[in-house]
């Protein structure tokens, strides 16, 4: 008995060590240390409260450039009939007030608020990538990135104008997509992590994406509408909202199975970084890193 114990217990002992150190251990320690739930919500929260101010004052000063972007964001969510014509009424019925309504204290406000959003995708993806903070130092980036959005939302739109109901249409769309999600992590981690590593963050962002935004043509019409007629406003803003969690969701998801990809002593890894040593994706080493948790690679 006492031999064929010792075969079955030193099998499960290599059992048990590779699942610590494993691709899937490894996920559970960096989830623990991103807490997605949590970063989802605050995210969600964030987009919700800091993007719409903004959106407002965007729609007094300039309401043609405003008028493309809500237009993107109506098709993406599918907004059909009585919950697009609240957003819209919510949005344009402050045109009314004149451009005197928005002072240069209101627009430095909106922007200041607006900001806090990308400061909480900064943190995301310095967990996920367990890169140091930036600090004060890189605070002018969530400007930047504010307006490379705003950008792409108008690109979108025009391109959508142009191309409408021709193949080129869906791919111009998908490859602004990645461009966005290609750049968005490397301006918020100051340039740390080399382009490469990023492709596979940028990939599963807009996978993501995409079929968050079939379902979301599908599903959010009718949640919408039902929700608008039963509870007015608050019932489309609830609905926004979590539509919002499972979006910023998706984008947690995305940065810490792409950071893991390319942070993998594997095949993998080696794929996405292109070099062979595990810290690879650092494109400067001179820059602070924190150290890896117990169980990353």
């Amino acid at each position: 008995m006492t031999k064929d114990g010792s075969p079955a217990r030193a099998a499960l002992a290599a059992l048990v060590r590779r699942l610590r150190t494993g691709p899937l251990s490894r996920l559970l320690v960096r989830l623990a240390h991103v807490r997605p739930t949590e970063s989802a919500f605050v995210l969600a929260a964030q987009l919700f409260l800091s993007v719409f101010p903004l959106l407002l004052i965007i729609t007094v000063i300039t309401p043609d450039a405003a008028r493309g972007i809500i237009q993107t964001m109506k098709e993406r969510l599918g907004l059909e009939g009585e919950a697009a014509g609240t957003i819209k009424d919510l949005l344009y019925g402050t045109q009314d007030s004149g451009h005197g309504a928005i002072t240069v204290i209101s627009v430095i406000v909106a922007l200041i608020s607006a900001t806090s959003f990308t400061r909480a995708l900064q943190r995301l993806y310095e967990r996920s990538w367990q890169i140091g903070a930036l600090g004060l130092r890189g605070s002018w980036r969530g400007a930047v990135w504010l307006l490379g959005f705003l950008g792409y939302m108008e690109i979108i739109f025009l391109s959508s104008r142009l191309m409408r109901g021709t193949p080129l249409e869906s791919l111009v769309s998908l490859l602004w997509g990645v461009l966005l999600w290609w750049w968005t992590p490397y301006l918020l981690l100051g340039g740390r992590v080399r382009w490469r590593a990023l492709l596979p963050t940028a990939l599963l962002s807009m996978v993501s994406m995409i079929v968050l935004s079939v379902v979301s043509a599908i599903y959010m019409p009718i949640v919408l509408d039902n929700n608008e007629r039963r509870y007015g406003l608050i019932g489309v803003v609830f609905a926004l909202e979590s539509w919002l969690a499972v979006v910023c969701g998706a984008l947690v998801g995305s940065a810490v199975l792409g950071a893991l990809a390319a942070q993998s002593d594997g095949r993998i890894g080696r794929l996405v970084r292109g070099v062979e040593p595990v810290d690879g994706w650092r494109r400067d080493t001179k820059k602070k890193i924190v150290d890896h948790l117990p169980g990353d690679p």
